[in-house]
């Protein structure tokens, strides 16, 4: 596990002012008596989830379909009924692909998700 505090550019980030889910002002913070309205960045709340890294190919199966996209609906059908959030399942997603191999290039297939989530995202099982 890394941890790497840099930058990675020059640009700032705009806050983006958001709607309360409520009518009930109080709850929102207050900073000594100003007029607080909540904000959060601009590219808050993101998830790509990749196939593969950048620069390496994806593997599809003309009878069984793609690696990734077949591992991801397996995992969030799972992954769901047992109220686990979105990362674990992507987490798992890697694994399960990761062990996958291309026997006729011995190559493999890593996938990626990108993110920029603030919370957990848990699916509710209908």
């Amino acid at each position: 596990v890394f941890f790497i505090q840099a930058c990675q550019g020059e640009q700032f980030q705009r806050a983006i002012n958001i709607e309360a889910d409520s009518n009930d002002y109080d709850s929102l913070p207050s900073y000594q008596g100003s007029n607080f309205i909540e904000s959060i960045p601009e590219y808050a709340d993101f998830l790509l989830g990749m196939a593969t890294i950048e620069h390496f190919v994806s593997y599809r199966s003309p009878s069984s379909g793609s690696w990734y996209i077949q591992s991801l609906c397996r995992n969030l059908k799972d992954g769901c009924t047992r109220g686990d959030d979105l990362l674990t399942i992507l987490t798992k997603v890697n694994n399960e692909v990761s062990k996958k191999l291309d026997t006729e290039r011995n190559a493999k297939q890593m996938p990626q998700p990108k993110f920029t989530l603030r919370k957990k995202i848990i699916f509710p099982v209908c």
